[in-house]
């Protein structure tokens, strides 16, 4: 690759005197390159300097690598305070533009720790909902656990216990589960319901009615009646699962 002289300008300082590259120069320089970073340094030439200088006469690498900054307040601030020093480089000794430098410098830093303390309150609030969705998760999946069945589905999973492990005797599913109730917890949901019925049939004595025949006193106070007055839906419910784990493992047994 040749330099013509007409790619050469002669600058005479001092003495010896220097020699500048035209324009031309720089792109026969840099375009017909064959150095592993030409190109990119021919990017950098041709997509940032020139436009540059042509646009204003001169390229400051700092104030392009400000440029750069993505936020705009940020970029607008560092920009001013660039513009401020470079004035101050000049007249060191102005008061007033010493203050506006030092007022934007408080400014730029009061805003990058307003933003940081965003960002830090953003990723609180984030984790904040994350341990709260975790919990809530976590409560969900601790209810169905617990709560096997509840007044709601009593009836159809007792349908479920009766079908699958009972050969449809239903009878033989409700007898299991109280029985499973009372051997786990206690609670004896037969003499409950007895004594439910009983009571009932005091009060129409003490009334002066007749007492109610068992047909009638089962429509008033049934077994799910029972467990939901006494709060036993989490008894329950362990029963239903051990019945459902020791049927399972019989019949895998078998």
């Amino acid at each position: 690759m040749k330099i013509g002289l007409n790619d050469l300008q002669d600058l005479k300082i001092g003495v010896k005197g220097i020699v500048l590259l035209k324009e031309a120069g720089i792109y026969k320089l840099t375009f017909k390159s064959d150095k592993p970073n030409a190109e990119d340094f021919t990017d950098w030439l041709s997509e940032t300097v020139i436009p540059s200088v042509r646009r204003t006469g001169k390229f400051d690498s700092t104030e392009n690598n400000i440029m750069l900054i993505e936020d705009e307040t940020e970029r607008n601030l560092t920009l001013t305070i660039y513009n401020l020093k470079q004035t101050l480089t000049n007249n060191p000794n102005d008061m007033l533009m010493q203050f506006a430098y030092n007022s934007k410098v408080t400014d730029l830093t009061t805003y990058k720790q307003s933003r940081e303390l965003k960002l830090m309150q953003g990723k609180v609030d984030e984790l904040a909902n994350s341990v709260s969705g975790v919990k809530a998760d976590t409560e969900l999946i601790k209810g169905q656990q617990m709560f096997v069945c509840d007044r709601t589905n009593f009836s159809e999973k007792m349908k479920i216990l009766t079908n699958k492990y009972f050969g449809r005797d239903s009878s033989k599913a409700y007898n299991a589960l109280f029985s499973k109730m009372k051997t786990l917890g206690s609670f004896d949901v037969y003499t409950r319901r007895k004594n439910e019925w009983d009571r009932i049939n005091e009060d129409r004595v003490e009334q002066g009615k007749e007492p109610l025949k068992d047909s009638t006193l089962k429509s008033k106070v049934n077994y799910l009646d029972v467990i939901n007055k006494h709060d036993k839906w989490e008894l329950c419910s362990e029963a239903y699962k051990t019945i459902e784990t020791e049927e399972y493992t019989s019949n895998t047994a078998r």
